[in-house]
Parts: C-alpha cells; structure tokens; sequence
C-alpha cells in the first residue's frame, strides 16, 4: 500500500498451494485492494490447479493481471532448486519425466513449452514468468535454454 500510495507500479507474488490454500484467492484480493498493479504466482504442480486458483480469485474480483509461473529445470541441480524453494510446487512425475530422459535438457526444454503453453489458455492469466535455475551448469546456460523456450513459445514450435 505504501508503494502505491506513493506513485509506484507494484507487483505482488502469491503462492496458490501454500497453506492454507482456500485462502489464497483473498490475499491476492487483499493486495490488489492495497495497489498492487500485477500478480506473479508461484509454481504449483498442474496447470489445472493454477487455472481453479485464477477461477477464484477472479470469481471474488481480482481483475490485475495475472503472470504464472512456469517452473524450467533441465538437470537434477535445477530441479532441485526448485524443488526445495518453500511455497513452490513441482509434478513430481514430470520432474521424474525429465530427469529420466535420454536428453533432460530437450525433455525440460519441451516440458516447459508444453507447460507454458496449457497455462496460457487459461482465461485470466496475462502473461508466463520462465521461472527457475533452468541449468546447474551455468547462469548464462540457464538464460540460454529459457531464451529457446520463449522463441519456441512465440513461434508456436
């Protein structure tokens, strides 16, 4: 509130599956009855799961723009990250999926996309947050494979 009180833009973070969950949808009407200008949710294990939690917070009158995030993760380092990160959920099964692959990294790669994609249908959600370490080899390999995905995305690949 005082952030908005003061002129600026602000966005807030929620977390759909931390508990307790029923209650997420108000908070998120809380902040936005504050000023926040935009939400950024967290990770959570199904695209179905985010679009019930948009469902509801806009069946209360959340109206900001909504930004999802779509967990990226290519190797069990990155995985990890996110898998440990409080509030955040992960498919275990297609955590597994990828780390199991032939090619984790085409595996998140396409894990990603596939993900981005579902969570874009969604009525309400504005926008996708490319989320994660994406690599543990490296920062610049990370950006890297999020840079593949957002073209992949774009160009409907």
């Amino acid at each position: 509130a005082l952030a908005a009180a003061a002129g600026l833009a602000c966005a807030v973070p929620e977390a759909p599956d931390a508990p307790p969950p029923h209650l997420r949808p108000g908070r998120l009407l809380a902040k936005q009855q504050a000023g926040a200008h935009l939400a950024v949710l967290n990770h959570v294990a199904s695209p179905e799961r985010t679009r019930d939690f948009v469902r509801a917070a806009r069946d209360i009158g959340v109206s900001i723009p909504i930004v999802v995030s779509v967990a990226v993760y290519t190797d069990a380092r990155s995985a990890a990250v996110l898998r440990n990160f409080p509030g955040l959920q992960l498919d275990p099964v297609a955590v597994d999926r990828v780390l199991s692959a032939p090619d984790p990294l085409a595996a998140g790669i396409d894990a990603a996309v596939d993900e981005a994609r579902s969570l874009l249908e969604i009525p309400g959600v504005a926008g996708i947050n490319l989320s994660g370490l994406a690599s543990g080899r490296s920062e610049l390999a990370g950006a890297e494979i999020k840079a593949v995905i957002g073209e992949r995305i774009r160009s409907g690949r």
